[in-house]
Order: C-alpha cells, then sequence, then structure tokens
C-alpha cells in the first residue's frame, strides 16, 4: 500500500511540475508587424491573414460618445468606412487606427495610431498584445489580441477609449491570436494534440510502465505467481467496492435512507 501511494504522489508532483505554468514572463519576438515568436514555446503568433486589401478597415466598433473606432489587423489601411453627406471620406496615410466623429455634416478625422511603430508584448498564453504609436496628438494605442481557436472571423471590442487621456486600448478576439494557429493564409486546421490528449498519453504511458516494473519486481524479486504478480494487488481489487459504497450512500443520502450502503457508519 505503501509502495502505491508512493507512486501516486510521484506522479502527482511530475504532472504539476510540467503542467504548472512558468511564473516567468514569456515574450513575443517581432519577425514584421504581422508575425512574432514566442520565447517559452519558440511557436510563431501570424496575424497575416487577419484584415482586409481593399483600403478600408475590416473592425470597427462605436462608443458611447459617438465616435467610430476603426482597425484592420495587422495592415495598413487609408480610407475610413464612414461618409460625409457628400460621399467623400477621410483619407489618411498609412493607417493602423481611426477615431472618426459621427455628424454627417462635419467628418472628423484623427488618427490615434500608425503602422511605423508596432511592439508586440505577451502577457499569458492566449494573449498577444499589439502597442501602436504615431497617432496625430502622441496617442497610445494596444490591441489586446486574445486566443480563441474557433473565432475565424473576429470580434472587436473596445475596453478604454478616452480622448482626453490619449490612451485606448481595444480587444480582437481570433484564432490567428492563438500561438501556431495561423499561417499567412489563415487558420491551421488539425493544430496537433490537445493538452488533453497529451495528459492522458502521459498517463497511459507511466500506467504502463508502472504494471511492467511491478510485475517484475514481483516475480523476480517476491517470487509471486498469478494474481499477486500485479502490483499493489489489494489496493486496486478494493477500488470497485469502494466506488459501489460512495455510489450507494450517496443515493441513499438522496433518497433519506439511514444506511444506504452495506456498510454502516458509526459515530466516533
Amino acid at each position: 500500500m505503501n509502495t502505491c501511494w508512493f507512486t501516486i504522489v510521484t506522479l502527482s508532483i511530475f504532472l504539476l511540475d510540467h503542467i504548472a505554468p512558468s511564473e516567468s514572463a514569456a515574450t513575443c519576438t517581432k519577425i514584421d508587424n504581422c508575425k512574432c515568436k514566442t520565447s517559452d514555446t519558440e511557436e510563431v503568433i501570424d496575424l497575416t491573414s487577419v484584415g482586409s486589401t481593399n483600403k478600408t478597415a475590416a473592425f470597427s466598433v462605436t462608443t458611447s460618445d459617438t465616435w467610430i473606432y476603426e482597425y484592420n489587423g495587422c495592415h495598413a489601411f487609408t480610407n475610413t468606412k464612414k461618409q460625409w453627406n457628400n460621399g467623400q471620406y477621410c483619407s489618411l496615410p498609412n493607417i493602423a487606427g481611426t477615431r472618426v466623429f459621427l455628424d454627417p455634416t462635419n467628418l472628423q478625422c484623427f488618427l490615434i495610431a500608425t503602422m511605423d511603430s508596432v511592439k508586440f508584448t505577451l502577457p499569458s498564453a492566449t494573449e498577444v498584445n499589439i502597442e501602436y504609436g504615431g497617432g496625430t496628438y502622441g496617442e497610445t494605442t494596444v490591441i489586446e489580441w486574445v486566443c480563441d481557436a474557433k473565432e475565424t472571423v473576429g470580434k472587436f471590442v473596445a475596453v478604454v477609449a478616452t480622448p482626453s487621456t490619449l490612451n485606448y486600448k481595444f480587444r480582437l478576439t481570433h484564432a490567428c491570436a492563438c500561438p501556431g494557429g495561423c499561417d499567412d493564409k489563415g487558420p491551421i486546421s488539425g493544430g496537433g494534440l490537445s493538452t488533453g490528449s497529451i495528459l492522458l498519453i502521459i498517463l497511459f504511458v507511466l500506467l504502463f510502465v508502472y504494471v511492467v516494473l511491478g510485475v517484475l519486481f514481483m516475480k523476480f524479486k517476491k517470487g509471486a505467481e498469478g494474481r499477486d504478480l500485479v502490483p499493489n494487488v489489494d489496493f486496486w481489487t478494493s477500488i470497485p467496492g469502494y466506488i459501489r459504497d460512495g455510489f450507494q450512500f450517496v443515493v441513499g443520502k438522496i433518497k433519506g435512507n439511514g444506511n444506504p450502503s452495506r456498510t454502516s457508519y458509526e459515530k466516533m
């Protein structure tokens, strides 16, 4: 029994040591305006496929103060979506993000980010941030790219949009924010084994090694035969009984029976 519990504790420590996230801060080294490489897993976050190529922004959000904010992924755009009542667009060079007033008679356009200054940071394993500068009045804009493998269109929302502070933050949820989730053409299908699958493989491998080494030990060291070859056989054969007793106890409690299982529990 002691050997069995020692094995379980050792396995738990091994899994915790290899599964728990690292406390050290990972970074994402810039490859170009659309890509960076993570320092921990050395995977590439590729945003090349996100955004339109028709000179307008792919994403926009309107805030309560009637400003519309536009963004086009990692690609620059030159024309805003919003028009004056005479059909003209607001046109600015090398735009990464804009702030446009929704008054159709007096279109106001402000550049809040350019593609000339792009900085990647990696606050977590499921998020990469891109910081832009170059705004009309020195604005700083951060786009939080959040990993969601099922989101291939993109959800764009405003987190902080306060013109008086010149600081802006938006969140874009997309599959391409996942490390290794996209290439320059878009999301990569069949991105490998999931974390759960990897853990199951590790568990079964360790269980196989435990059984084989245990049988060899019992056979040649203890001289055991038959069912006694199984390491800690008494512990493993008692598990079904414990499960049955626990199930009967819970069912009995739900039904309100005093002694729900064959085992009675006496007061200490």
